[in-house]
C-alpha cells in the first residue's frame, strides 16, 4: 500500500528520476477539482521528474460515452489513469475507455469502491427478472476490468481492498493511494475570536445536503453540546430537494433561514463590521442557538429555499465560520447491501475532509474514516454508529470536551494543519508516478 507516510518519506529520500512517463488523465466532471489538482501534483514533479501530461478529459453526464472516447489520444501515452466515483453515467465512462484498443498501461481509480459495485448491482437488478446479488456485481466489475486488461485498481484507502483482490483476482494489481490535502489553511488564517473562553461554537457544515448527509443531523448533535457552551447550529452549501424536504423543515419553527439580503442590511446599520460581529449576530438572532441557521432564502412559494453565498468585498466572510464539520457519511444504496450491513456508513474518503480546514471534523466511525486516522493522522471526533443507531449523545459529549480545553482544542487544529501540509497533492501524485514506473518495469 502507498500509505501517506511511505509517500512522504520515498519523496524526501528518492532520487530524482529520469525514466519518462507520459500520462492521460480521464475523469467525470464530478472530479474535475480532484483530478486538477492531481495535474497540479505531477507539474510539482516535473522539476525532478521526465513526466509528461499529454492530454486531460473531463467528460460531462450529456457526453455519449462513445463519442469521447473516440477523440481520446492514447498513441503517445505511457499510462492512462480511469477515475470513477461510482455514479450510473461514470461506469458508462469507464465501458467505453476500456472498450478501446488500449496498447498502453491502464490504471483505473475507484473512489467510491462500494458505491460503484452497488450501482452496478442497482443496473444491472433493473435488466434483470431475477434479484441478483453483490457477488454478481463484482462478477460483472471483474469482467469489465479484464477487457482489455486493466493493469492496477487503486482506492483511496485500504477499507475495499482485499474485496477488490477477491474479486478480480492476480493478475490486476490492486493498491491504495491516500486522498492529497488540497490545501493547508493555518490557525492564524482563521479569526482568533473563535477560540477564546468565551466564544461562540458554530456546528455543521458548508457542503452538499441530501443523498450522503443529513440535515437533521446538525440538530441532534447540537441537542448534545453542553449546555454552559454558546453554540449555533449552521446549514449552508448546496441542498437537493430530493433528498432535503424543505417544506417540513420552514414550518417546522426549529430553523431560521438567512439571506444575502439580511446580512447585508446589518451590515449597512452597523451591526455586523467584522467575523466577530457576524458570529455574535448569528448567535443573536437564532434565540441563543435555538433555532439552526439555514444560509438561504425562502422562495415565494413558501414550500422551498434556495442556497445563498455570501459575496465578497464586505471585509469578511463565512469560509471559516463552522468550527466543528458534521461529516456523516450514508451509503444511499444500503438497501443493495446485505441485511446485516444495511445500517453501516459509507465507504468515504471525502474531499470535504482533505480542503485542508481549521476546523476539527465529526464524523461517523466506519473503516475509510479509520484510514484517514490511522493512515494520515487527520484527528477527528469519530461518532459511534450501531444498527442504523448514531450516537448523538457520544458526539455532543466529545465537542464540549474539546471546547472545554482550548489548548488541546488548539493542538488538534495544530496537528491537522501540518498533516494537510505533509501529504500534499505532490505526495499524492508521487505514488501514482512510482505505481506507473512499477507497471513499466
Amino acid at each position: 500500500m502507498f500509505t501517506a507516510k511511505y509517500l512522504y518519506d520515498q519523496l524526501e529520500r528518492h532520487q530524482p528520476q529520469q525514466d519518462q512517463l507520459t500520462l492521460v488523465q480521464v475523469s467525470p466532471e464530478t472530479l474535475s477539482q480532484f483530478s486538477n489538482k492531481l495535474d497540479e501534483g505531477f507539474q510539482c514533479l516535473q522539476h525532478n521528474y521526465n513526466i509528461r501530461l499529454h492530454s486531460h478529459l473531463h467528460v460531462s453526464s450529456e457526453e455519449n460515452s462513445n463519442d469521447f472516447a473516440e477523440t481520446l489520444d492514447l498513441e503517445k501515452a505511457d499510462v492512462v489513469l480511469i477515475q470513477v466515483h461510482g455514479a450510473d453515467h461514470e461506469i458508462r465512462i469507464l465501458e467505453a475507455v476500456l472498450q478501446l484498443n488500449l496498447v498502453c498501461y491502464v490504471i483505473v481509480l475507484v473512489h467510491r469502491p462500494e458505491e460503484l459495485v452497488l450501482r452496478i448491482l442497482s443496473e444491472l437488478n433493473y435488466e434483470s427478472d431475477i434479484p441478483l446479488t453483490i457477488s454478481d456485481a463484482q462478477i460483472y466489475l471483474g469482467q469489465l476490468i479484464s477487457m482489455p486488461k486493466v493493469d492496477s485498481v487503486v482506492l483511496l484507502g485500504e477499507t475495499c481492498v482485499e474485496d477488490y483482490k477477491t474479486f478480480l483476482g492476480n493478475d490486476v494489481l490492486v493498491t491504495s493511494i491516500f486522498h492529497p490535502y488540497f490545501n493547508a489553511n493555518s490557525i492564524s488564517d482563521v479569526a482568533q475570536c473563535k477560540y477564546k473562553n468565551d466564544s461562540i461554537v458554530f456546528v455543521g457544515s458548508n457542503t452538499s445536503w441530501g443523498e450522503l448527509r443529513n440535515v437533521n443531523d446538525v440538530k441532534l448533535v447540537k441537542q448534545h453540546i453542553g449546555s454552559h457552551i454558546k453554540s449555533v447550529g449552521y446549514l449552508a452549501g448546496r441542498f437537493n430537494y430530493e433528498f432535503v424536504n424543505m417544506e417540513e423543515m420552514i414550518n417546522s419553527g426549529e430553523y431560521l433561514f438567512v439571506s444575502n439580503q439580511m446580512i447585508v442590511d446589518n451590515v449597512d446599520n452597523g451591526t455586523i463590521t467584522n467575523d466577530k460581529d457576524l458570529r455574535e449576530w448569528y448567535y443573536n438572532i437564532s434565540d441563543a442557538g435555538r433555532l439552526i441557521i439555514v444560509r438561504a432564502a425562502v422562495l415565494e412559494n413558501g414550500c422551498r429555499f434556495e442556497a445563498q453565498v455570501l459575496t465578497s468585498g464586505l471585509g469578511f466572510s463565512e469560509e471559516n465560520i463552522v468550527d466543528f464539520n458534521l461529516q456523516f457519511y450514508r451509503e444511499f444504496l444500503a438497501d443493495l447491501r446485505s441485511k446485516d450491513d444495511v445500517w453501516k456508513p459509507k465507504v468515504e474518503y471525502s474531499g470535504t475532509l482533505h480542503k485542508g480546514l481549521a476546523e476539527v471534523f465529526v464524523v461517523l466511525d466506519s473503516g475509510s474514516m479509520t484510514d484517514v486516522s490511522d493512515n494520515e493522522g487527520l484527528i477527528m471526533v469519530k461518532v459511534p454508529v450501531d444498527n442504523e443507531s448514531v450516537k448523538y449523545e457520544e458526539a455532543g459529549k466529545q465537542i464540549t470536551d474539546i471546547v472545554d480545553d482550548r489548548e488541546r482544542w488548539l493542538g488538534i487544529l495544530s496537528h491537522n494543519y501540518n498533516v494537510a501540509k505533509m501529504f500534499s497533492i505532490e505526495v499524492s501524485a508521487f505514488g501514482y508516478y512510482l505505481l506507473a514506473i512499477k507497471l513499466m518495469e
